[in-house]
């Protein structure tokens, strides 16, 4: 599976790590774990480092992707913050005004060091 996602115990958040092509159905299993971990542990922030992705899915694949994060069941105050490649980034900053507009917390990054900033201070 082009995604991985895992607790980071040390950072205190769940680390998310798209690789290659990304599917529709990555997006859907990634999410799906994620939720999982959100309702079941203590995390408030996932860090999604999507900038070993060669590629991600269509925009319009990229707007359901967050229309179901905005309707997800989770706990309120959740924290994403997503570190993209150059060949990612529009489709991401697209992700972060789309999460945004619906009420969810996303922030686009370019580097990893960035992203855990802001979810530190915020």
């Amino acid at each position: 599976m082009p995604v991985t996602v895992d607790i980071d115990e040390d950072l205190k958040l769940i680390r998310i790590t798209p690789r290659g092509e990304v599917t529709k159905e990555d997006l859907q299993r990634g999410r799906s774990a994620v939720f999982d971990m959100l309702r079941d542990g203590p995390f408030k922030k996932v860090l999604v480092n999507a900038s070993l992705a060669d590629a991600m899915p269509p925009t319009t694949i990229l707007f359901e992707h967050i229309v179901e994060v905005s309707r997800a069941d989770i706990p309120l105050g959740i924290k994403f913050a997503v570190v993209t490649a150059e060949q990612t980034r529009s489709d991401s900053r697209f992700m972060e005004t789309t999460a945004r507009n619906r009420g969810v917390m996303m922030k686009d990054f370019e580097s990893e060091d960035e992203a855990l900033a802001w979810l530190r201070i915020n």
